[in-house]
């Protein structure tokens, strides 16, 4: 999606007790993939309005994620947004302890 210039806000993302990728992501001691994190934060952005839709004719792409600490299931996790016309910088928390962290930006920029 497209960044909206000079917006930052704050979205809290609630993880399923029972999520589809809990059953084999492990066993006996569930926890988030990165690629569900990130999509779960892209899917907020969008939400919230901080980037545009996927059919967008500027999309994003993502330039840099760090993954900090577990997300399991029920968590809620606390996304914290703020960017610019080109960056848009992201941090995740559960219980203020950060949880993954990055950025995304236009092509070219």
């Amino acid at each position: 999606g497209r960044i909206r210039m000079s917006d930052s806000g704050q979205l809290d993302l609630q993880v399923p007790t029972q999520p589809a990728w809990g059953p084999g992501h492990f066993p006996g001691d569930a926890l988030m993939p990165g690629a569900h994190l990130l999509d779960a934060v892209i899917h907020g952005l969008r939400r919230a309005g901080a980037i545009a839709s996927a059919n967008d004719d500027q999309p994003c792409v993502v330039a840099q994620t760090k993954f900090t600490a577990p997300v399991r299931p029920g968590d809620t996790i606390r996304l914290n947004w703020s960017s610019t016309d080109t960056r848009l910088r992201f941090e995740c928390t559960v219980a203020d302890v950060s949880v993954a962290s990055g950025q995304l930006v236009r092509p070219g920029s």
